[in-house]
């Protein structure tokens, strides 16, 4: 069981790292250029390709996701601090929470006999039959399931929880954190 949350509190946290680095690289984009939006775009680009490329071999990869909620953390550069932590929070708890309800009527995407087939050909299977076996899995589990209608608002909420971090200067107050964050965790 630690291990799950050990696995959650890196997933929380590295997500909101994200939103961290949105705000640091698009004020620093920002001071240089005057259509800062384009070349973060560019990255998100590749860093989308890349999960894809990744997706083949991995298909619980989060880049693709990442990627897409990075485009998506641009309409919300020009909000109030204020309003992008409220929309953090709603972002974040309730919608998914309401979404994953609203996916329980449906059947699981996944059965025990798809499970122990993708054991099959994780252990046995050659390059190609585990690229397939990703693919097939990651469509099951997430895209039949509308699991990633679920997952993207959350994972947007963390940025939004990141970005909205740094308009407020936290990370010039890196010594704080770190005499007080050992006292938390």
């Amino acid at each position: 069981m630690s291990l799950l949350y050990l696995i959650l509190f890196s997933i929380l946290l590295f997500s909101i790292l994200f939103g961290c680095g949105f705000g640091i690289l698009y004020k620093s984009l920002s001071d240089r250029y005057r259509h800062p939006e384009f070349i973060y775009l560019r990255r998100l680009v590749i860093l989308f390709l890349f999960g894809i490329l990744h997706l083949s071999f991995w298909w619980f990869d989060v880049l693709h996701l990442y990627a897409a909620c990075g485009v998506m953390l641009l309409l919300f550069k020009d909000l109030k601090m204020n309003l992008i932590l409220t929309l953090s929070f709603l972002l974040m708890i309730p919608l998914p929470f309401a979404i994953g309800m609203y996916l329980k009527q449906f059947p699981p995407g996944i059965s025990d006999e798809d499970v122990h087939s993708m054991y099959e050909q994780f252990k046995y299977g050659s390059l190609g039959d585990l690229v397939r076996c990703n693919w097939e899995g990651y469509y099951k589990l997430f895209v039949k399931t509308g699991s990633n209608y679920r997952d993207i608002p959350e994972t947007l909420g963390r940025f939004l929880f990141g970005y909205w971090l740094v308009l407020g200067g936290w990370e010039s107050k890196s010594e704080w954190i770190k005499a007080h964050a050992v006292k938390i965790i």
